[in-house]
């Protein structure tokens, strides 16, 4: 009876910490599956889309790479003032990442770059970004295009046109004659167009 009695009263003894023991244990699960909902949560400070909207690349101009290349071959660059790809003839050496074999990869990579959508985003986007693309444009110098003509490929091969390009000693938009090959983004349809993405550009940094 006694050892019945003292196994009774040491069971009682440890009761107390047997309950603390299994409280610790719950808390700590609790407490981890806590803190692994919170991680696999979205945060609105952590879930912002930081993808490039547009490469730096694709705001290039086309670059026909170095004379002592390989026989030019046919390849795809991204206008970024016409928001569209075109071909133009590279060497196979050197030139910049504005390169494509295929249209279809031009336009995946770079079909977010039209001029007009990376202006008309200033209310999303940095603006500082906006201000960038077309410093960038704007302070192309003037490339009429002129054709090459040993060029072989019929579809550089375009009529004379009037256009349009920002005059940096100037400070002013100016026409030209763009002949039709390759040419640069300091190129604009018209004199509207390119005073309200170069012009309002150039007095708002003053």
């Amino acid at each position: 009876m006694a050892t019945n009695s003292k196994s009774e009263n040491i069971q009682q003894s440890l009761k107390p910490l047997f309950l603390f023991m299994v409280a610790a244990i719950l808390l700590s699960k609790s407490q981890r599956v806590l803190s692994q909902n919170e991680s696999s949560e979205p945060n609105e400070s952590t879930t912002t889309d930081t993808s490039v909207i547009c490469p730096d690349y694709c705001n290039l101009a086309s670059d026909r790479g170095g004379t002592r290349g390989k026989a030019p071959f046919g390849m795809w660059y991204y206008d970024v003032s016409d928001g569209d790809c075109k071909r133009f003839r590279w060497t196979g050496r050197g030139g910049n990442k504005n390169r494509f074999r295929k249209r279809a990869d031009c336009e995946e990579t770079c079909s977010k770059c039209a001029l007009n959508d990376i202006l008309d985003e200033g209310s999303t986007q940095d603006p500082q970004f906006s201000e960038s693309v077309k410093d960038l444009i704007c302070n192309l110098p003037l490339d009429e295009g002129k054709c090459n003509q040993s060029e072989s490929e019929p579809t550089l091969a375009r009529q004379p046109q009037l256009a349009w390009y920002f005059d940096t000693d100037k400070e002013t938009c100016a026409p030209f004659v763009f002949f039709g090959c390759e040419g640069n983004n300091n190129r604009f349809i018209n004199r509207k167009e390119c005073e309200e993405v170069c012009v309002q550009s150039n007095d708002s940094s003053d």
